[in-house]
């Protein structure tokens, strides 16, 4: 399905304005919720607001493809497990990367990570699927290393955007 702005809940406005401003000034996100194509278009609109050049290509490294966009690079989290996806784009700078993980505990997903939060990434989202706010905050409050990464913690729905 290709991606469709008229889609977004029209209620969803003020966090995605809020969502920009937050991305523009931490330029890493740890983002959690549970409506994942809601997150992954709020993400890709800020690449539309955004100008990161044409080369190389933003990525978004998804669980599932649900969505065309048609500006990114799309890669399934379960190819790039196998491979270095950024070896090819060695010396240069990744304008923007958002990472799907499975879950908070992202063991399967260290390796790719370490890559990501390298220099060589300058724009990073991180997105973690949690059921609620609250158990966004316990997860976090027992892994503090998405501090470490200096990632801006923030819970993302349709009809909010809270930070942590």
């Amino acid at each position: 399905m290709p991606f469709n702005h008229y889609q977004l809940n029209p209620q969803a406005t003020a966090s995605i304005e809020d969502l920009k401003h937050l991305f523009n000034k931490n330029h890493r996100l740890l983002i959690g919720g549970k409506e994942r194509l809601f997150i992954k278009q709020c993400c890709y609109l800020l690449l539309e607001e955004n100008d990161l050049g044409d080369f190389p290509p933003p990525f978004f490294i998804e669980r599932e493809i649900e969505a065309y966009l048609p500006t990114a690079a799309q890669l399934s989290a379960h190819q790039i497990e196998i491979m270095n996806f950024l070896e090819p784009f060695r010396g240069m700078h990744i304008p923007f990367v958002f990472y799907e993980t499975e879950s908070f505990e992202i063991g399967s997903d260290e390796k790719n990570l370490s890559r990501i939060f390298s220099d060589v990434c300058k724009n990073i989202i991180l997105y973690s699927p949690f059921e609620s706010l609250e158990g966004m905050k316990k997860a976090l409050s027992v892994h503090q290393d998405w501090r470490e990464k200096g990632l801006k913690a923030i819970f993302l729905s349709p009809h909010q955007l809270k930070l942590i």
